[in-house]
């Protein structure tokens, strides 16, 4: 008989444990299942960066990482109305045209990502790929893992009918012209929704905002930031590039560090979450809490999307007083991440608090 098929929440499951024992290669494969099975669920979405972190891990050879960027396009050619899909896929095209070396293609692909997402912190990261390929393109720094690839002119790989691209199978897939005119075709209908998305939301807080709105006045505030910092820059060398990567934190986010707990050996007098340090991190980070009364605490990590990523502390009982707690982020992409805190409070309310992490690899 016939094996039943797993439910999208059943799949993402087996992908969370398999990746938190290092199992690459299953979770590779299973992450191929969910996305070609289920592909207009959240859970293929999430698992569109752990296919990418998988495959890396396991294969960085040419042959492998033009069958993955061969397989993001197939999902940009075949789900053009998804936009989460497309959007994800495209960004981790251009990653694997970094590990490539076909720098000249990822940089134009992440300077268009930077044009259409100056408000959204996709924008960000596509600014710090930017600076990072182009120190690459320079000679400078070193890829995720060097890869042995065959030379080729972005170019080529952009205009010729066909090319070497294969699917998971090993089967050669090329792309037609035609076929690739609708991938560019589909990622400038994308962009251009959300672009339009993001007028329309800056002219709806402006308009809340003259009406007294402070909350829309925050966000209004917090996107016009975001508009300042997200441009494409050249950094002359790592050293530089980190400064800007600090700079940029710093205006978005703040100040990396929070004082306001008391010392490990007080108890607190009030329930509170400090900023996680170091911010940015890689891989691993601290994050301290306080509990001035005993409390049942969850502590949970989400992705920029708001997926769970990581349950910290799951609805534990915790005696007052002060916590730290690491997180290892090896297993995660790049990227912004939230952490939020949830504990009883006297009178059956809760303390809710959340803080912004960075992970830069």
């Amino acid at each position: 008989s016939k094996m039943p098929t797993l439910n999208p929440k059943e799949l993402y499951d087996s992908i969370r444990t398999q990746l938190r024992h290092r199992n690459y290669s299953s979770v590779k494969n299973l992450c191929y299942d969910l996305i070609d099975e289920h592909p207009t669920s959240s859970e293929a979405i999430a698992s569109l960066q752990t296919l990418y972190i998988a495959s890396v891990k396991t294969d960085t050879s040419s042959s492998a990482v033009t069958t993955l960027k061969s397989y993001y396009e197939t999902l940009i050619l075949n789900h053009g109305s998804n936009s989460a899909l497309v959007k994800i896929s495209n960004y981790l095209v251009q990653k694997c045209k970094v590990l490539l070396r076909q720098y000249s293609s990822a940089l134009a692909g992440f300077q268009q990502i930077i044009s259409e997402n100056q408000y959204n912190y996709e924008g960000l990261l596509a600014r710090w790929d930017y600076m990072a390929t182009s120190l690459l393109m320079q000679g400078q720094g070193g890829s995720e893992r060097d890869v042995v690839s065959v030379p080729r002119t972005d170019i080529e790989d952009d205009l010729t009918d066909g090319d070497d691209d294969r699917d998971k199978y090993g089967n050669r897939t090329p792309f037609t012209k035609e076929q690739r005119k609708v991938i560019r075709e589909t990622i400038t209908n994308v962009n251009e929704r959300n672009r339009n998305y993001n007028e329309a939301r800056i002219n709806n807080l402006e308009a809340l905002t003259k009406s007294g709105d402070k909350e829309a006045e925050e966000e209004l505030t917090k996107m016009r930031i975001l508009k300042d910092v997200i441009k494409s820059e050249r950094p002359k060398d790592i050293i530089q590039h980190i400064q800007f990567v600090n700079s940029d934190i710093q205006k978005i986010f703040g100040s990396p560090v929070n004082n306001s707990l008391n010392s490990v050996n007080n108890i607190p007098t009030v329930f509170s979450l400090s900023q996680n340090y170091p911010n940015p991190f890689n891989p691993v980070t601290k994050i301290k809490f306080g509990l001035p009364r005993d409390s049942k605490v969850n502590l949970v990590i989400y992705d920029i999307l708001g997926r769970e990523v990581k349950r910290l502390v799951n609805n534990e009982f915790k005696s007052s007083g002060l916590y730290i707690v690491e997180f290892n982020g090896s297993n995660y992409a790049s990227g912004v991440y939230f952490l939020r805190i949830e504990a009883e409070e006297l009178d059956g309310k809760k303390f809710i608090d959340s803080k912004k992490m960075v992970l830069v690899k």
